[in-house]
């Protein structure tokens, strides 16, 4: 038996000493996936040497970062890279550099490239910037397995080498069509309408507040990935934005204080009209070249207005602060703060009434801008005439269905301007659009419907963004009827944002007609309603710690802490509820709540 014990003793000994010695995962596989001395990586940079000398090529052969090793090589006038990753001997090819396209097509650029990779089976077209950033230039990739039949390795390298070049062709074929085609008609481009789409449910979603520990509320910008802009020049008169962000009507200027390193006023009336508030930011240094002139401007407007005899005097401070450049436009922060003196009924005395926004001066001329309107209803007509008006846009329903090209143009740029965060640039378009509909009757063509349902949307949701929530109301709650889900999101949040006092009974009937779709249990919420879903029980719990009743919103958070669309959110709140309660803030009585709490199950 001691003999045997001592056997038992030696073998655990070696048994550690093996584990010691392998203690890396790493180092044990390829102590394993060794052959004759050499690694599965090593045998497929062999196999790939072999490869590229048997069908005459010169190459080159790098080791870089990770133990990837790179080959570098001419196939028939082509350059090619062949990259072999390390641990499963995956290889992936390159044809480097098939074309190069000005970055001023790269809407064209994406819709050709979508096209051939729909067509191709196993090559991938991509594009990326040049170094200077003025040009697209496009690859193709493709993936490639080494078998251990040599002849046959062979064969499939050579069919998928021509396959680069047969792939080469096709895209300057498409792309070729495409361009001679756009300038009469625009690609039908699925990619850029379902990111509009995004970007605009984006947008919908930042509308949705929540508390912080000192008692502000600040918006929900979870979705902040998708922050792009671009738009058209629109001259910004100080009395047309004072009558929009204050409510006035009619403002009358008096004069204008311009300060950056220098002060100077304007007190004529031709002058007054005549300022753009962007150009005292912004100057075409050279012919068609508008660039920032400095980063900080403050304005002091000094203006009136009759309100029931009272023609008092009163004084806004507008700030413009230079923010981003792209290669469209130049992109201002503007804040405007009045002190509300003469505060009118609905007022308080002596209140500060301030918003901020966003506004972008166009380095394009108004010429171009025409022509891409005219480039895009003549698209939208022709599509409507040869039977392909499955593939119209938004934009272009709109665009088709106006006759009167200014109208078309402020739907075009109206929209466009939501999609950019430029809410009141969008206020500036769209009203003009708005107001003219309304001198007809409700149309009963759907397309004109649309249109008279999308201009209310987005005049709503930008009213709302700069917190002119009674505006905001007007608008929204005339579509609200149709439970556009978009609509609805809006309507809340303007509802909720303004401490509306029926904003929890919209909730609630919100909730219960959702859960009643699918009450039969036939079905189930689409990824979107069940969105929805959790957007409507967010803003139950918001509204109940409004009115105090922390308890209930207590309950509800606590639930959405193992949600992981709800769970940072929640986790916020609850802590905003347990620092109301260390301050000993009190909560109100219970009023059923509990009840309609668990009748809802939230």
């Amino acid at each position: 038996m001691d003999f045997i014990n001592v056997i038992a003793v030696l073998v655990g000994v070696l048994l550690v000493v093996i584990v010691l010695l392998f203690s890396s995962k790493e180092k044990i596989r390829t102590f394993f996936q060794k052959k004759n001395g050499k690694s599965l990586k090593t045998d497929s940079s062999k196999c790939a040497e072999n490869l590229l000398k048997s069908i005459g090529c010169t190459y080159t052969r790098e080791k870089r970062k990770d133990d990837l090793v790179e080959f570098r090589f001419n196939f028939q006038n082509g350059h090619y890279a062949m990259r072999i990753f390390p641990h499963g001997g995956e290889v992936v090819l390159f044809f480097q550099g098939i074309a190069e396209v000005s970055a001023e097509k790269i809407d064209l650029l994406r819709v050709t490239c979508n096209r051939v990779n729909n067509i191709v089976l196993c090559h991938t077209v991509y594009y990326a910037y040049s170094t200077d950033k003025k040009n697209m230039i496009v690859h193709v990739s493709a993936p490639f397995f080494f078998t251990d039949d040599f002849l046959r390795t062979k064969d499939a390298f050579l069919v998928l080498l021509e396959g680069f070049f047969d792939v080469r062709r096709i895209f300057t074929n498409e792309f070729s069509v495409l361009e001679k085609d756009s300038t009469s008609s625009l690609p039908y481009d699925i990619e850029k309408n379902h990111l509009n789409y995004a970007r605009e449910n984006a947008l919908l979603d930042s509308l949705e507040l929540f508390h912080i520990v000192d008692g502000e509320r600040l918006k929900n910008t979870a979705n902040e990935s998708f922050n792009y802009r671009s738009g058209a020049k629109l001259p910004i008169s100080v009395s047309s934005l004072l009558a929009t962000v204050f409510q006035i009507n009619q403002p009358s200027i008096i004069d204008i204080t311009i300060v950056t390193d220098s002060i100077r006023t304007l007190s004529s009336v031709e002058e007054i009209k005549n300022f753009n508030l962007l150009s005292s930011l912004v100057a075409e240094k050279e012919e068609g070249k508008p660039s920032f002139i400095t980063d900080v401007v403050t304005l002091i407007v000094k203006y009136k207005y009759e309100k029931k005899g009272n023609d008092a005097q009163r004084i806004a401070t507008i700030v413009l602060k230079a923010d981003k450049e792209t290669q469209e436009c130049l992109y201002v922060v503007a804040a405007v703060a009045d002190v509300n003196a003469e505060a009118g009924a609905f007022e308080v005395p002596g209140a500060l009434k301030s918003s901020s926004f966003y506004l972008a001066y166009d380095k394009g001329d108004n010429e171009q801008r025409l022509q891409e309107l005219a480039y895009m209803r003549r698209d939208a007509i022709d599509k409507i005439f040869t039977g392909k008006q499955e593939e119209l846009t938004e934009d272009q329903q709109m665009l088709a269905l106006w006759q009167n090209e200014d109208i078309a143009q402020k739907v075009y740029w109206g929209r466009k301007c939501f999609r950019q965060e430029r809410y009141y640039e969008v206020i500036e378009y769209l009203t003009p659009v708005w107001n003219k509909m309304l001198t007809y009757q409700l149309p009963k063509d759907e397309a004109a419907q649309n249109t008279l349902f999308l201009t209310a949307f987005y005049l709503g949701s930008s009213y709302a963004e700069l917190e002119l929530y009674e505006q905001a109301y007007y608008y929204l709650d005339g579509i609200f009827h149709l439970r556009d889900i978009g609509v609805s999101i809006a309507y809340v949040d303007t509802l909720v944002n303004a401490r509306d006092f029926r904003s929890l009974y919209v909730i609630n009937t919100l909730i219960k007609e959702l859960r009643e779709k699918y009450a039969d249990g036939v079905g189930h919420m689409t990824g979107v309603e069940e969105s929805f879903m959790n957007f409507l029980r967010r803003r139950w719990a918001y509204v109940h710690v409004e009115l105090g009743d922390l308890a209930s919103a207590e309950r509800v958070y606590k639930k959405m802490l193992d949600e992981p669309l709800n769970a940072d959110f929640a986790l916020n709140e609850l802590a905003y509820i347990q620092k109301l309660r260390e301050n000993n803030s009190i909560s109100l009585p219970d009023d059923g709540s509990e009840v309609s709490l668990k009748d809802l199950d939230i």
